[in-house]
């Protein structure tokens, strides 16, 4: 079972890391966090 779900599980997970480049929010257990990026001087 566990090996039908890792390629599953993986690829969410880099859908997730890949939209939280270019997002500016986090959601976590629930609860959603805006992300301040500082500007370049």
């Amino acid at each position: 079972m566990h090996a039908i779900w890792a390629p599953l599980a993986t690829w969410i997970w880099l859908i997730a890391l890949v939209s939280s480049v270019f997002g500016n929010t986090v959601n976590w257990r629930g609860y959603r966090y805006q992300i301040k990026r500082q500007r370049a001087a």
